[in-house]
């Protein structure tokens, strides 16, 4: 059995239990340790992308900044989706709109 199947066992077995930042931190490892065409073989062995895993490896370089972090975020400050109304100013409008002339009793109710 070569290292990348060990490496997808390994993963598989703990995967349920990782977010997003410790399985990136994890396959980075991994692939860190494989050295040569570690990248590649964690990558297919975990399906982790390969931009996942270059994210992980220079977090990993950085290590005195990741310690600094504080305890239970896990993306940075600003990262992951907008919401919908940042990204469209009108779409709570032409919600209220739509939905203005189907609403019966009181407007401030869970339903709404």
């Amino acid at each position: 059995m070569d290292a990348a199947k060990f490496v997808g066992q390994r993963f598989e077995l703990i995967a349920w239990a990782l977010n997003e930042r410790l399985r990136r931190l994890l396959a980075a490892t991994e692939a860190h340790v494989l050295g040569y065409g570690g990248i590649s073989a964690v990558a297919k062995a975990t399906g982790v992308s390969r931009r996942a895993i270059h994210a992980g490896l220079k977090e990993l370089a950085q290590q005195s900044e990741i310690t600094a972090s504080p305890l239970g975020r896990i993306r940075r400050p600003g990262a992951g989706r907008k919401k919908r109304t940042e990204q469209d100013a009108s779409l709570r409008a032409d919600l209220e709109r739509l939905v203005d002339p189907l609403t019966r009793g009181d407007p401030e109710t869970p339903l709404r």
